[in-house]
């Protein structure tokens, strides 16, 4: 929030504080919302980094849109149940994220999180392609040889990957198949246009959502 309010300072701030510290060489920002941030606002960072003898490197983390889509399906009821001082675990569990997310005031948003066309030309637009790292997973689970590759990437010495155990108490989205099928057809374009960019293993890393396009 603080960078979306202010991003001219907050970045400011983070890269100011960050090249002071001469034993740190490497300072990662796992922020999803990044991806909705234009060419121009990405342009701000980089700048800003170059101000500070920082390179910028950017790590393009892609799900399954699918998956992406239900994520943040559950994102959105669980601010709703905040906004509106619900029980979450009551508002949650009664909730059916099909209808909400058919909502043509709801899915427009949450649709919109997933068009990587627009997040991989505007990171391109700013920057080289040797600072730019494209992957391709199916959940949000970050396996060992995906940490292997963002550390080679960043030039810094892989470490073992967390297995993280699941909160009993979480209440999961589930889309049932009708709306998942709904979901990857208005997703067409993103799909085709991964495919079209990074040839046919998306075929085989995203096959489950892949099979249910028409």
């Amino acid at each position: 929030m603080e960078v979306a309010n202010n991003l001219d300072t907050a970045i400011a701030n983070k890269f100011s504080d960050f090249s002071q510290r001469s034993s740190r060489k490497v300072l990662a920002d796992l922020t999803p919302a990044n991806g909705q941030l234009t060419s121009d606002d990405l342009k701000k960072i980089v700048q800003l980094g170059h101000r500070h003898s920082l390179t910028t490197k950017f790590v393009l983390r892609m799900r399954d849109p699918l998956a992406r889509v239900t994520s943040a399906t559950t994102q959105v009821l669980k601010r709703r149940a905040l906004e509106q001082g619900e029980d979450y675990y009551k508002f949650m569990r009664e909730a059916d994220p099909n209808s909400f997310l058919r909502d043509p005031t709801n899915c427009e948003t949450i649709l919109r999180r997933t068009d990587y066309e627009k997040t991989i030309k505007s990171v391109r637009a700013i920057a080289d392609q040797d600072n730019i790292l494209n992957l391709f997973v199916e959940d949000d689970g970050f396996t060992q040889n995906g940490i292997d590759q963002i550390s080679s990437f960043l030039g810094i010495q892989p470490v073992s990957a967390l297995n993280r155990a699941a909160n009993p108490s979480e209440v999961k989205t589930e889309l049932d198949e009708e709306t998942q099928k709904w979901v990857v057809n208005q997703l067409r374009p993103v799909y085709e246009f991964v495919r079209q960019e990074f040839g046919p293993k998306i075929d085989r890393l995203w096959q489950y959502s892949m099979r249910l396009l028409d």
